[in-house]
């Protein structure tokens, strides 16, 4: 009766490795394109392996702000589900170039990428409907040639405009902004990380040869 207990080790050895944590989950857009995942502990609420594609670049780093079946929000949504993501892109100047010295530019000061979903989650347990918001806050910066030189004719006709000779700049600081995004959706699959199921069923039999033969070793003695 003592091997009973090292027999119930090696199924539980077993079962917790073939049963491995975290899963994949994909987030999805209305025509079923995935545009993002993470890798997700439902027991410890752990996020890690982020990649979410939103308006103003890339999400990668999860925030503290996890909560798995229990109520929040998600903008103007109540949801069951939340998960914040924040961007990589904090710090970064996108310029877009016009040419002739006028150019658009963009510093992206910080952004947040919110996903909410309704009911209980469940690795595998199909497709659930989410709602996603981008909130941010960005610099904008336009410089523009506000006076062209104008060319005449030697009878003094207007010909055209020539360089710039006058810049000027239109700037805006710490704006406020998002995106919702609608038809959007959640689905997990099952992501084996521990030892795979083929080589648990040959070490399996191998424990249990072992509580046998510790077994007979103790009646012989």
């Amino acid at each position: 009766m003592k091997s009973a207990p090292a027999f119930a080790a090696a199924v539980l050895l077993f079962s917790n490795m073939a049963h491995a944590e975290p899963t994949r989950w994909e987030v999805l857009d209305g025509q079923f394109n995935v545009v993002g995942s993470f890798m997700l502990d439902i027991e410890t609420k752990a996020i890690s392996n982020a990649n979410i594609n939103g308006r103003l670049g890339s999400y990668t780093i999860p925030s503290s702000f996890t909560f798995l079946n229990s109520s929040g929000s998600v903008g103007p949504y109540p949801v069951t589900n939340y998960f914040k993501f924040f961007s990589v892109e904090a710090g970064k100047v996108y310029t877009q170039d016009l040419g002739g010295g006028e150019y658009h530019q963009v510093k992206v000061n910080d952004s947040a990428f919110d996903i909410g979903t309704l009911g209980v989650l469940v690795p595998g347990g199909g497709l659930y409907e989410a709602f996603i918001q981008e909130i941010y806050n960005f610099d904008e910066i336009s410089v523009y040639c506000a006076y062209f030189e104008e060319i005449y004719d030697d009878q003094g006709n207007y010909i055209g405009q020539g360089p710039c000779i006058l810049y000027d700049t239109f700037a805006s600081y710490n704006i406020e902004n998002g995106d919702s995004y609608e038809g959007y959706y959640l689905r997990s699959a099952s992501v084996v990380t521990e030892v795979p199921l083929p080589a648990m069923v040959w070490l399996l039999p191998i424990l249990l040869a072992g509580v046998g033969a510790r077994r007979l070793f103790r009646n012989r003695c």
